[in-house]
């Protein structure tokens, strides 16, 4: 199971930057293509370790069908397809912004809000030499959602009501059933060998 745990691991990290980094919008999707795909190779890794262990092999065919017949795990495989095979996932945003105030702007600078929430500080703005720089200072005061749109968000997760989530809460529910499904498997493993 060491390697299974492994992925875990590398899962939840991603998970991890992903709040870390929700503020800034493509270092987000970057984790988040990160993540899906971590977590998307969990199974794999499971059921390769495994291959050999008729006890195992019976069980998890019918997780398989339990997995296949659940909105947002195909969503998932879904999500991993688009980021491995098309394009880096590109979720749509909502942006609040409590109160921005800024006295005064720095000769040859610009503040603007990007139109993906992103609060940034631009020099020389409108030119070949733009630089634009994260204003971690305005953090606080911007919350930035972030939703499915490529594949389209699941409905539904075990006939529970997902319509409203996130993509932050959508993916530690689907990790925290991963986590269920290799936690599962180590019972079964276990079992087997006694």
């Amino acid at each position: 199971m060491d390697q299974t745990q492994e992925k875990l691991k590398e899962a939840r990290y991603f998970i991890k930057k992903m709040v870390q980094t929700q503020k800034r919008p493509d270092e987000f999707r970057y984790n988040l293509d990160a993540f899906i795909n971590s977590a998307r190779s969990i199974t794999w890794v499971l059921q390769k370790q495994n291959a050999k262990n008729p006890k195992f092999i019976g069980w998890y065919e019918k997780k398989r069908q339990e997995m296949q017949g659940d909105e947002l795990l195909r969503f998932m495989v879904k999500a991993r397809n688009v980021s491995v095979k098309e394009e880096v996932l590109n979720p749509d945003s909502l942006t609040h912004i409590r109160h921005i105030y800024i006295e005064q702007v720095p000769k040859g600078w610009s503040f603007v809000i990007t139109r993906r929430g992103e609060p940034v500080w631009v020099k020389y703005p409108n030119t070949q030499n733009e630089i634009r720089i994260h204003a971690n200072e305005y953090d606080e005061e911007v919350t930035i959602y972030y939703f499915f749109d490529k594949p389209k968000s699941p409905k539904t997760f075990f006939n529970t009501n997902i319509e409203r989530f996130d993509v932050i809460r959508l993916c530690k529910l689907y990790l925290g059933y991963l986590e269920d499904i290799v936690k599962e498997a180590h019972t079964i493993i276990e079992s087997a060998s006694n």
